[in-house]
């Protein structure tokens, strides 16, 4: 058997918990024990001062006395705050999202250098032990969760936790992460909630990557809350070193703060991490400029890295993100059932033009990655014929309504179709609805989806594989219009005003439409519909593809998707980060920090606080060796010596 142990044993505590968790059992209920003292704000001061060198002055040792109030807030410049914190949904997938569920969810591993997740959480684990199979593929696991391991209300982190995402992942439209989940046959919980044994159909390669960001099912369990809306408010508890204070997309605010009842050894270095939005790119940077940013990150090119090169005390780096921005065809629309159908289709779009108008850099390229991604832009006789797109019967190209990006490629990507002769419109759901009802039902042809980059053999599996987990197809909150209504906004020719010349068609409560291969609308089409939808964002489903998934070789996997056409990459993830000669956060230069896979730059936000470098007039510094003090990426003459 083998054992993955942490360092610091639990105590006989543990049975005081233990007895109130057996009475709570399953039940996924509000019942909550008395985990035991939890830190103070001033236990949190001590622990961080103790990391800043044991001054308390936050400037490695020097004594001179309190962090002052204005130093306890780092703030951030982002483009967007997300809709929704949900990471376990296809819709919500983006950096921001990532970075918070990562500080405000506990995880059974946490990532490494490499940015795998390898490392046994200890904080939240006292071991976990192979039980059968081998390490690299068990098919049995056994968790034993540490003692004092609690939510910020309280509540002890118990195995109900991991019995509830489990449930969540495999039942519910629109999750990420299926095949991994799909693959447990049994997940039994003992020892009074401590105890979570996790039995798999078969051999589990990344196991290590199930269990992570787990919610709190005390509350959102016990109450009934969907899941897929439930992290569109502000979470109700956090298991991790910060929570979130304030979470406002509205007003382009998001603001964590340092959970007082974490319980590990390592706190939070600030009191306050607030995320703004930063508005166009000279407001961006004279913020960053001006000290009123510590940081920015930014979907810039070229020019936004020269801009932000340009500033003295500044360290700029790019990172590019597993994230991308993929069209993709819909294996329920009847006429999109075929391959040929779908290459047209895609043949039509040029992604690169895509890219560009989009994010507004001429030297932006779709990204090329991916085994399931499709590569093949030309023209395609009598594209409209092929696809089975008509006037009165256009294609519906659908984006998720409060994703601004996905909705503006899908007004491009129609506007490229519509210019070769196939009559297509924009239509944006929501998210819910989306993945629930629109896209299992056919009703909608094609969606502009945001992808993960298939690393492991278990990611492919999710994107491609048949889903068999029960997934009911649900109702709609609103209908889409009708197909009269569509059309009359469509043009055919080359140059004709378009649909997206006037807004894209939105949901309205006027009318039901049907599929434009079918004529299957409300019960029918519920009935006959296998599955709302999930990582498997286009439906395919083929006995073949699966079994080359569990047995085949990667070379035969590529070649089998390449012929499929089910996804074609539009945008990449590249962000352009500035950071400030006053924040400072691991060793090095910024671009030596390290970047998580899905976070980014934010993988070490626990570790960031204010050094207290100041900026004068318009940027030059106020200490001329705050590099050498601070780790920022500035040379003796306040100048920023960027890579």
């Amino acid at each position: 058997m083998k054992q993955f142990n942490r360092s610091r044993r639990r105590s006989s505590s543990v049975i005081a918990v233990a007895s109130v968790a057996t009475v709570c059992g399953l039940v996924l209920s509000g019942c909550q024990a008395d985990p035991g003292d939890a830190p103070t704000v001033d236990d949190a001061e001590e622990a961080v001062d103790a990391q800043r060198g044991g001054s308390g002055d936050g400037h490695g040792g020097d004594g001179g006395g309190a962090v002052p109030k204005e130093l306890r807030t780092i703030t951030v410049g982002v483009d967007r705050i997300p809709a929704d914190l949900n990471p376990h949904l296809v819709a919500s997938r983006s950096m921001l999202t990532s970075a918070v569920a990562d500080l405000t969810m506990p995880s059974a591993f946490t990532v490494d250098d490499d940015g795998l997740r390898t490392v046994l959480n200890s904080d939240l684990l006292d071991a976990v032990d192979v039980l059968a199979g081998g390490e690299d593929a068990p098919t049995k696991v056994r968790y034993t969760l540490a003692d004092g391991a609690q939510w910020s209300d309280g509540t002890p982190i118990s195995g109900s936790d991991f019995h509830y995402l489990w449930q969540q992942v495999t039942t519910m439209p629109g999750t990420t992460d299926n095949a991994g989940y799909g693959d447990i046959a049994d997940l039994e919980v003992s020892a009074g909630g401590n105890t979570v044994t996790v039995t798999f159909t078969r051999p589990q390669q990344d196991w290590r990557e199930l269990f992570t960001h787990l919610l709190p099912s005390h509350i959102y369990g016990a109450e009934g809350r969907n899941f897929t809306t439930v992290l569109g408010t502000l979470p109700a508890a956090s298991g991790g070193v910060y929570t979130v204070r304030q979470f406002d997309p509205g007003r382009g605010n998001l603001v964590l703060e340092r959970n007082t009842r974490y319980w590990g050894t390592s706190p939070a270095r600030t009191d306050r991490v607030v995320f703004s939005e930063s508005g166009d790119l000279d407001t961006a940077t004279q913020m960053l400029r001006a000290g009123q940013f510590q940081m920015l990150t930014t979907r810039g090119g070229a020019v936004t890295g020269e801009s932000l090169d340009s500033l003295p005390a500044v360290g700029a780096t790019t990172v590019d993100l597993d994230t991308r921005l993929d069209l993709v065809p819909n294996v329920a629309a009847g006429r999109l059932e075929t391959a040929d159908a779908r290459r047209a289709l895609l043949s039509t779009v040029d992604a690169d033009k895509v890219a560009r108008l989009v994010t507004g850099d001429p030297a932006a390229a779709a990204p090329d990655s991916g085994p399931g991604a499709f590569h093949g832009h030309g023209a395609v006789e009598d594209a409209a014929g092929v696809i089975g797109a008509t006037r009165s019967d256009p294609l519906r190209i659908a984006a998720d309504t409060l994703d601004d990006e996905a909705v503006e490629a899908a007004r491009r990507v129609v506007d490229q179709l519509i210019t070769a002769g196939v009559p297509a419109t924009v239509v944006t759901p929501t998210a819910s609805d989306l993945y629930s009802a629109f896209l299992p039902r056919g009703q909608v042809d094609a969606v502009i989806a945001r992808q993960d980059l298939e690393r492991t053999r278990t990611d492919l599996r999710s994107g491609f594989s048949c889903d068999a987990a029960d997934r009911p197809v649900q109702s709609a909150s609103q209908e889409l219009p009708t197909e009269s209504d569509l059309a009359t906004g469509t043009a055919t020719e080359p140059g004709a005003a378009s649909e997206t010349e006037s807004g894209s068609a939105t949901p309205s409560g006027t009318s039901s439409a049907s599929s434009a291969s079918s004529s299957e609308s409300g019960a029918d089409a519920e009935a006959s519909a296998p599955n709302a939808r999930a990582s498997n964002v286009s439906g395919f489903c083929d006995a073949e593809l699966d079994g080359l998934l569990l047995e085949g070789s990667d070379a035969q996997i590529t070649d089998y998707l390449s012929g499929q056409a089910l996804a074609l990459p539009l945008i990449g993830d590249r962000v352009v980060v500035g950071r400030s000669a006053d924040l400072v956060g691991p060793p090095g230069r910024i671009a030596s920090w390290p970047v998580g896979e899905r976070s980014g730059p934010f993988v070490s936000v626990a570790e960031w606080f204010r050094a207290g470098a100041r900026t004068t007039g318009e940027g030059n510094t106020g200490d001329e060796n705050a590099g050498d003090e601070t780790g920022a990426d500035t040379d003796t003459t306040g100048k920023a010596d960027n890579e």
